[in-house]
């Protein structure tokens, strides 16, 4: 658990947030107080989360979260192949869909919603899901490596005693 109010003063743990080697690489994420927000980033991916959090006028707030370049260039990796499923997916079922061919339509359908559920298992596996409190002020980070559970720890301990 991340506090807003370090992460407005650059506040952040040191560790990488998936392997837990000390990095100074990192990346932004956006926490949102929308109930299943870690469900919604599973399933459909973080834009379209911060999307719904906007049509729903719900907070948000920018998270910096350290990312060692190895995970960083793993995580993309998978996300470039699994669009890349996805949109070859949409492709033939469009295709299929404007020549009338019933069985293309199918393919396009089977592969897209495979696409979505393997980007999900990869989402769990490989990234982190992120949630805001607002009422206190507690962003909740999921799925994170021990290294930079105990960072987040004691930065949430020191701000106590502040």
């Amino acid at each position: 658990m991340l506090l807003a109010a370090d992460q407005r003063r650059g506040r952040a743990p040191e560790h990488c947030v998936k392997t837990g080697a000390a990095t100074s690489s990192a990346t932004r994420v956006t926490a949102v107080d929308l109930p299943g927000a870690s469900s919604l980033q599973l399933l459909f991916g973080s834009a379209a989360t911060r999307a719904v959090g906007f049509v729903l006028r719900r907070p948000r707030q920018d998270v910096v979260l350290n990312v060692s370049p190895d995970a960083w260039a793993i995580w993309r990796l998978r996300q470039l192949v699994a669009a890349g499923f996805g949109a070859a997916g949409a492709g033939a079922g469009v295709a299929g869909a404007l020549t009338g061919r019933t069985g293309l339509v199918v393919f396009g359908a089977v592969v897209l919603a495979a696409t979505v559920l393997w980007r999900a298992w990869m989402s769990w596996c490989w990234w982190v899901g992120v949630r805001l409190h607002a009422a206190d002020g507690h962003i909740l980070v999921h799925r994170v490596s021990a290294a930079f559970d105990a960072d987040a720890r004691r930065l949430f301990v020191a701000a106590l005693r502040r």
